[in-house]
């Protein structure tokens, strides 16, 4: 455009003359654009001449995730890195900074490492610092992807260092995150921030947690804090201990990290790596002279957590240091009952040689106990071996023998019967092995059948007053219906007529209950002949026939009235 006034030049005097630009087309602003992806020069500097606008962007678009388009030539020259046009659109005064969906041209050269493409765009005063949408900058990007000259190139230009995405995560965290061991040395060469974390977690405990040793050894030699602690109170040794990193593990020791610092829970790295069965580091770490007792806030120490767990190398490892074999958890559980109880005999092997006590019970439950209970038949079998006690029970006199009766135990009830486990041994209310197995019937039939083979008390009564009233396994048997228990029962000359406290037989039970085939059982076998009849009354003064009546259970009423024709005919 020429100037209003047309004063006369002076010699030597230029006259700059701006020109708008042309207004260009759809099609002549995808020219540019077609030109500039393809580095097509002549074409560019043609259509630049017109002059046309070169920032015009390509149309925006709508799709399911917002808006797409809007590409500018130097755009688009910065994604496939076509610098003889970004000089020409930079002469033509393009701007530097123009950003698509965020994205910066400088950002995208970055990202792809165009080494002459950033020069360029630096020389011509790109905003080296601008970030995309999250917060990420051309420095953050480019030590991502581990282009390694752009980050020199960008740290040379003063890029900040440490400018962190919206995320919190710095150039140097990304760098340790990714393993970009070389763009790592440089950031902390330029002295990047080597312990600013993201929410907690250093560029160091990334490194570690990600298995990146060389950035981890980088990290370490500039003296990196090597004792920061996530949110959750995770240091990197308990990162490399919880993963079996020795070899950081190892740098971490050598660089004086604190080997026994603990996370919120307590949990050590010792602790970790007993857990997981990481036997080099914890080796390691006791080598270091780790706290080998040291015990989480519910007092579980490496030695108990390696029982649990049947980490049996460990649990050597940890005995051989002189760990407390005995030392138990705040509810009174030791290594060798959670061993017991997880049917981890290997390691329980090892705790009885190493003397571990075979009898502490935790609220009356003893290692042979809890074998019992859960059938763990070879635990069982080292701990009699071992001259367990195997008739102290729970706090409720409950011994193994009952425990194996009442949870299905077949096994491990023989085993303890051939260690001649007390067969008749009752509960503070009375109830014996036989008792609870009658009881539970199917599949307990076997073990009913064992007990009885073993002479245990058949006429045992259960003093369980609020239950049981004095019941005898029989009585037992015809309350609970099992029938298949009542004829084993009988066959081994059962009394059938015993009543409880309160009067009642068997056959009151039976027929009490509607169980119409025990019923029928028991007067087969002559039930009431040898005491009183089937009509014998109650303390109550109700009859078997009043009972069966009273409930209606015609059937039953009917069998007992046929039993007393029978006998009367």
């Amino acid at each position: 455009m020429v100037p209003d006034d047309e004063r006369t030049l002076r010699p030597g005097e230029v006259q700059v003359v701006i020109l708008s630009f042309c207004p260009a087309s759809e099609a002549q602003v995808e020219a540019l654009l077609d030109a500039a992806r393809h580095g097509l020069t002549s074409e560019v500097e043609t259509i630049l001449q017109r002059p046309q606008d070169p920032d015009s962007p390509a149309p925006l678009f709508e799709h399911d995730y917002g808006q797409y388009g809007g590409h500018t030539p130097l755009y688009v020259a910065a994604q496939t890195g076509q610098v003889a046009v970004a000089r020409l659109l930079l002469e033509a005064k393009a701007d530097t900074d123009k950003a698509v969906c965020g994205f910066t041209p400088l950002f995208f050269a970055a990202q792809n490492g165009r080494l002459e493409f950033v020069r360029l765009l630096l020389e011509a005063n790109a905003d080296k610092d601008k970030a995309q949408n999250q917060g990420a900058t051309p420095l953050y990007i480019a030590a991502e992807k581990g282009q390694l000259k752009v980050v020199r190139l960008l740290l040379d230009a003063k890029a900040d260092k440490d400018r962190a995405t919206h995320g919190g995560t710095t150039p140097l965290f990304i760098a340790a995150l990714r393993g970009q061991h070389e763009v790592a040395r440089v950031l902390l060469e330029a002295k990047a921030d080597k312990d600013k974390t993201k929410y907690g977690t250093s560029p160091l405990y990334i490194a570690v947690e990600t298995r990146h040793l060389e950035v981890a050894h980088v990290l370490l030699e500039a003296k990196a804090d090597q004792n920061e602690a996530n949110c959750q109170g995770a240091t990197p040794l308990f990162s490399a201990a919880q993963q079996g990193q020795h070899e950081v593990a190892r740098l971490l020791l050598e660089a004086k990290a604190d080997k026994d610092k603990s996370m919120h829970d307590g949990t050590t790295p010792l602790f970790i790596a007993a857990q997981n069965g990481q036997l080099e580091v914890a080796r390691l770490l006791l080598e270091a002279n780790a706290d080998k007792d040291k015990a989480t806030k519910k007092g579980v120490t490496p030695l108990y957590i390696a029982a649990e767990k049947g980490q049996l190398e460990v649990a050597h490892t940890l005995l051989e240091a002189k760990a407390d074999k005995d030392k138990a958890k705040l509810n009174g559980a030791t290594p060798l009952l959670v061993a017991a109880q997880h049917g981890q005999h290997k390691v329980a092997r090892i705790l009885l040689e190493a003397k571990a006590d075979k009898d502490d019970a935790m609220l009356g439950f003893t290692p042979l106990f809890v074998a019992s209970q859960n059938g763990h038949l070879q635990v069982a079998r080292l701990l009699l071996e071992a001259k367990a006690d195997k008739d102290k029970g729970k706090q409720n006199g409950s011994t193994p023998l009952f425990a194996a009766a009442q949870y299905r135990q077949f096994e491990v009830a023989c085993l303890l019967l051939e260690a001649k486990a007390d067969k008749d041994k009752a509960n503070e209310n009375g109830a014996t092995p036989l008792h609870i197995a009658v009881e539970k019937g199917q599949p307990q039939w076997e073990v009913v059948r064992l007990l009885l083979a073993a002479k245990a008390d058949k006429a045992k009564a259960d003093q369980d007053k609020a239950t049981k009233n004095g019941a005898t396994p029989l009585f037992v048997a015809a309350q609970y219906r099992q029938f298949e228990v009542a004829c084993l029962l009988l066959e081994a000359k059962a009394d059938k007529d015993k009543a409880n406290e309160n009067g009642a037989t068997p056959l009151h039970a039976a027929i009490e209950k509607g169980q119409r085939e025990v019923a029928r059982l028991l007067l087969e076998a002559k039930a009431d002949k040898a005491k009183a009849d089937k009509d014998k009354a109650l303390p109550d003064g109700t009859t078997p026939v009043f009972v069966a009546a009273e409930n209606g259970l015609v059937a039953v009423a009917r069998l007992l009235v046929e039993s007393r024709q029978d006998r009367h005919s």
